[in-house]
């Protein structure tokens, strides 16, 4: 990965760090915006999976198992730019399939980390992270209502 942009180190960031799936969601869609909104773009899979972990950690499994769905189709039809984004394009696929296996057997929610392919990107993450007070790799906080349900309080 050449140029880093850091919408993308964010959705990184929130994704591994504070589990903050709506916040991934907000900083990939500008970026998207600004490509002219394509639906099939790569983008539009990493947002529509970080909004299949936000509604499957509060329960939503039907939402989850939509968006799952989506987001792996998109994935398969821009399977050959996955590594572009610094990631592990086998080992998203089967990250992907182990997710839509626990929402369709209704299992616990389980945080998840994506496996890079890009060093030089993993390492941009830990110092985004660490100028951020992210703990990378941390665990969800399940108590914490705020997270679970920030639709909720996004606007009032």
């Amino acid at each position: 990965m050449n140029f880093i942009d850091q919408r993308w180190l964010a959705y990184l960031a929130h994704f591994h760090a504070d589990r903050d799936y709506y916040a991934c969601h907000d900083y990939l869609e500008e970026w998207w915006f600004e490509l002219g909104n394509p639906q099939n773009h790569l983008l539009m899979a990493f947002i529509q999976l970080a909004v299949a972990l936000y509604h499957y950690r509060a329960d939503n499994i039907n939402g989850a198992r939509i968006l799952l769905d989506k987001a792996t189709l998109i994935f398969e039809m821009n399977k050959d730019l996955i590594t572009d984004y610094g990631l592990d394009e086998e080992a998203l696929f089967t990250k992907l399939n182990e997710l839509k296996s626990n929402v369709k057997h209704h299992r616990p929610f389980v945080d998840v980390n994506l496996k890079f392919s890009d060093q030089l990107l993993e390492k941009h993450l830990h110092e985004f992270c660490l100028n951020q007070d992210l703990d990378l790799y941390a665990s969800s906080d399940m108590n914490n209502l705020h997270l679970i349900h920030k639709h909720k309080f996004k606007h009032r």
